[in-house]
């Protein structure tokens, strides 16, 4: 989810104006978008993110702006499976679940301290009453889980010590979940309370994913569309080199930081650990090795490395390295040649290789939820 979702809800809110968030909360079959994915409906019909656009999607709007109209809170099933005679048609074939909530000025607080929470790459989860049977619970009823938090978010809603520690392990996960609530407080599976224990309501327990952050060591040709691209996917781009003809923020108006400094001082800044993405494309292979060498020898390693290389520059760098007794085992992690197969050869289509490894290895990394299958 790009930080821009979050920041626009902050917008609306400040300015007086509601929005209505639509989250994906259930899939059955196959669907156009995952569990997770979020729309914002705002009042005349703006729209940001999306649940998968088409009739599905249509419908959903259609139900947002009841609720900005002044409807509760609601889960609306989506059936993609269509007439197949018929022209309009949706050709998908599952079935989703989407959780449409209001959101007021009254929430702005809320709202502010989950953007300020992503800024900041820190958790932060959205738990809110989808359905509800029984006093007590009614929907829509909703509070924010942050680490350290999971106490308070179960006293909010009702649930038990027990329930709070749950809560704490989903968001440590980062998972998507249905739960079940049992008149008790208790939650457990979704749609199953594991006995005769009536379900009472259905929590939706929906992380707020930062944005992926990719740093570009190097701001050449392939960097400034690389730049573009993933941008337009939704990462947080940096870009460093150390040159400030390359590096400023002219070339690249879609980075977050544009950084132009020594090497190898400016590799301070590269990311590391989960949703970190690294590409380094410099304009020779002294600073590729020395980016390499760096991103490889600290303690924890982003989720994706990636270096420009030939294959046969990739062979000699990896035995070069090795031979320096760099871990071998880091090393096959390293993508390189980096990007796709797809016979890339202009600064665009390398660009567009790159991007798509990239997020191959953003989804095959990203929690889902149980029993949810590949889309």
């Amino acid at each position: 989810m790009s930080a821009a979702f979050w920041a626009r809800i902050v917008e609306q809110l400040r300015r007086g104006d509601g929005a209505v968030v639509a989250t994906v909360m259930r899939t059955r079959g196959s669907t156009p978008r995952s569990v997770g994915s979020r729309m914002a409906v705002l009042p005349g019909s703006a729209i940001v993110g999306t649940v998968g656009g088409g009739c599905g999607e249509a419908r959903v709007i259609e139900c947002a702006q009841q609720v900005l109209q002044g409807r509760p809170a609601r889960v609306v099933e989506i059936d993609l499976t269509g007439d197949p005679d018929q022209d309009e048609a949706p050709i998908c074939g599952g079935r989703m679940e989407v959780l449409i909530e209001p959101w007021q000025p009254a929430d702005l607080v809320d709202a502010e301290r989950i953007a300020a929470a992503e800024a900041r790459r820190e958790e932060v989860a959205v738990v809110t009453v989808a359905t509800s049977r029984a006093q007590g619970w009614s929907p829509g009823q909703r509070t924010l889980c942050l680490a350290g938090s999971e106490h308070e978010c179960a006293r909010r809603l009702g649930l038990s010590g027990k329930a709070a520690v749950v809560l704490g392990q989903t968001l440590a996960r980062r998972e998507y979940r249905v739960y079940a609530v049992g008149s008790d407080g208790m939650i457990t599976a979704e749609r199953s309370t594991g006995g005769a224990e009536p379900i009472a309501a259905e929590l939706f327990f929906a992380p707020c994913l930062a944005a992926p952050v990719l740093a570009i060591v190097g701001a050449g040709h392939i960097a400034q569309a690389l730049c573009e691209i993933t941008f337009a996917a939704g990462f947080a781009v940096t870009v460093l080199d150390d040159r400030a003809a390359f590096a400023n923020p002219e070339r690249f108006p879609r980075a977050e930081r544009v950084v132009a400094d020594d090497y190898p001082g400016v590799l301070g800044l590269l990311p590391r650990g989960r949703n970190a993405f690294v590409v380094i494309a410099t304009r020779g292979h002294q600073y590729d090795e020395v980016a390499l060498r760096h991103v490889l020898g600290r303690a924890e390693m982003p989720q994706y490395v990636g270096m420009v290389a030939s294959r046969r520059r990739a062979k000699t760098t990896r035995a070069r390295l090795e031979a320096h007794g760099i871990d071998r085992a880091r090393l096959a992690a390293v993508h390189m040649p980096v990007g796709c197969d797809i016979g890339a050869e202009t600064p665009a289509e390398i660009a567009i290789a790159i991007a798509a490894e990239m997020i191959t290895e953003l989804r095959r990394g990203q929690p889902r939820p149980p029993g949810e299958r590949g889309q």
